[in-house]
């Protein structure tokens, strides 16, 4: 049932010490939460496992193959998608052209056959465009495909990020803080968008700040304080973890 193991992963940069031996595994199915105050490593973690930084010790498995030394766009192949915090779209792109992105990790065609348009190029781009307008249906945004992205208010941005990360399959789909920025309304179909995810078979880790969304939504989470793991389990155990208290509020002196 585990999609993802962490073990022993460390990282320096220079003479800092971002990471010391996190470890933690995430079953199938689920949506597991990434928490802990800033500063406490979560993106820095979120960079090892997609192949955006090297780790100095320790090991990384997706479905039990080795994340080593595999760079990030093989990681996408291999079924692992991210976003990131700050959005980061194609703004002169249209809303579908940004999704349609997400699905070429997927092509089979060459760079031959894209310049001379050949009858298998012309029919695989239509099935991306399709594929793409489907999870533009998912997240909502159908309706605004031929929009310009730059041009979208802040939440439907966040969309296009989402349905772009979705059209390109993942069996694990990694938010770095989906919630940042949205209005009440819109994080409530945020949860309900999650749970729809997950209930097509696709593993969620999210790194969010927003407490009463993790309690609401997630199956298990995973806590870090100062590059370390400090607890692990289900949302209402950790929630009562006197070392979580005291991370997030602090001790009397």
């Amino acid at each position: 049932m585990t999609i993802l193991e962490v073990k022993q992963v460390s990282l320096r940069i220079g003479g800092l010490s971002v990471l010391t031996d996190v470890s933690f595994s995430l079953n199938k199915g689920a949506i597991h939460s990434l928490i802990g105050p800033n500063g406490a490593g979560k993106t820095s973690l979120f960079n090892c496992i997609t192949g955006f930084y090297r780790p100095t010790a320790g090991a990384i498995r997706l479905d039990g193959t080795s994340l080593a030394r595999v760079t990030p766009h093989r990681v996408v192949r291999l079924g692992l998608a991210r976003t990131f915090q700050n959005i980061r779209l194609f703004k002169e792109m249209t809303v579908l052209e940004n999704v349609m992105a997400g699905c070429h990790c997927r092509s089979e065609g060459s760079i031959v056959s894209a310049l001379l348009r050949t009858r298998a190029h012309r029919r695989e781009e239509e099935s991306i465009r399709e594929i793409s307008r489907r999870w533009l249906d998912f997240v909502g945004l159908r309706a605004k495909e031929q929009r310009r992205a730059g041009d979208l208010p802040y939440g439907d941005r966040r969309r296009v990020e989402w349905a772009r990360a979705l059209a390109s399959e993942p069996k694990l789909l990694m938010l770095d803080e989906p919630a940042a920025g949205l209005t009440h309304t819109e994080k409530a179909e945020l949860i309900e968008l999650l749970r729809r995810i997950r209930g097509q078979g696709t593993t969620i880790l999210l790194i969010e700040h927003d407490m009463p969304l993790i309690m609401q939504v997630s199956d298990h989470v995973v806590v870090m304080d100062h590059g370390q793991k400090i607890a692990d389990g289900e949302p209402a155990a950790v929630r009562r973890n006197p070392q979580v208290i005291e991370a997030y509020l602090g001790v009397e002196e």
